[in-house]
């Protein structure tokens, strides 16, 4: 079993991806190592990307594959956690970029002096400049014992797209309870947590692995569904165990996308949960 892989998935965005990829093969050549990539992109007659991909296996070994049918972001994450014969993932968008260092930190932490753990929560800088962790508390990575502790503990209950989870852990999830996700936007997320109920160790690290860059989102064309019904489905579909706080930080959520739309939007929320007015909403 190889130690570690990364995973990209990708829809129509090919240059953006060929700097995800080269960063990723800038820092194999920098610590003198050699780790699989996965490309998988989202729509096989994307021509662009294909010849992308191709360019860049002149220089380095990708594994790329086109899905038949639009799987959309779930069902392209979804494959990601079924890759076999690999122990650690560490799952891209194809707007993700490296940083210089970051597979020091990510060999360090699987390595681990043995201990394994669900998933890691990511790091990111700002910029490939100052590499400053933009939410870093001060202290060095936080491991986590306790799934619900953890979850209660992160603001960010849907990790960045990029994560680095434990396959071993991945595989004890069933297809079924991985799709319970599906449609969420956020298949990933939930299937991380559900991981950490098998495992319970978690870890959150300090130093930057990815830059932070402002892209338009692929699904910026249908963001309302994104905010008001996929991730609100995210938190109901969470497991029993972090109920008690998934749903104050889905009521946060709504609230916080509330002031945010238009008035048709407002009232179709104000319907739907009464606690709204509570709040005056």
């Amino acid at each position: 079993m190889e130690e570690l892989c990364v995973y990209v998935t990708t829809f129509h965005r090919h240059m953006l991806l060929k700097r995800c990829i080269q960063s990723v093969i800038a820092e194999c050549k920098r610590c003198g190592c050699s780790i699989k990539i996965f490309v998988s992109n989202n729509d096989k007659n994307d021509s662009d990307t294909k010849q992308a991909v191709m360019a860049m296996q002149k220089e380095y070994p990708i594994a790329y594959s086109e899905n038949d049918t639009n799987l959309g972001i779930d069902g392209n994450m979804r494959k990601g956690f079924e890759i076999e014969g690999i122990h650690y993932c560490l799952m891209l968008g194809d707007d993700d970029e490296l940083c210089v260092g970051a597979l020091d930190t990510i060999r360090d932490i699987c390595a681990g002096g043995g201990e394994e753990f669900a998933f890691a929560i990511l790091n990111a800088a700002e910029d490939s400049c100052s590499h400053a962790a933009t939410n870093s508390r001060g202290e060095g990575n936080v491991v986590y014992t306790d799934a619900v502790e953890c979850f209660k503990d992160n603001y960010d209950k849907m990790p960045y797209g990029t994560i680095l989870c434990n396959l071993k852990y991945a595989s004890m999830i069933s297809g079924e309870e991985k799709d319970r996700f599906m449609g969420t936007y956020h298949l990933y997320s939930g299937v991380l947590w559900d991981m950490a109920l098998r495992c319970s160790r978690v870890v959150r690290l300090a130093k930057p692995v990815v830059i932070q860059h402002a892209h338009e989102k692929t699904y910026s064309g249908y963001l309302e569904d994104v905010l008001f019904r996929g991730i609100v489905e995210w938190y109901d579909q969470l497991a029993e165990e972090y109920q008690k706080w998934a749903q104050p930080a889905k009521m946060l959520w709504i609230m916080k996308c509330f002031q945010e739309a238009d008035e048709s939007v407002r009232k179709e929320l104000r319907e739907k949960y009464s606690l709204l007015s509570y709040f005056k909403l």
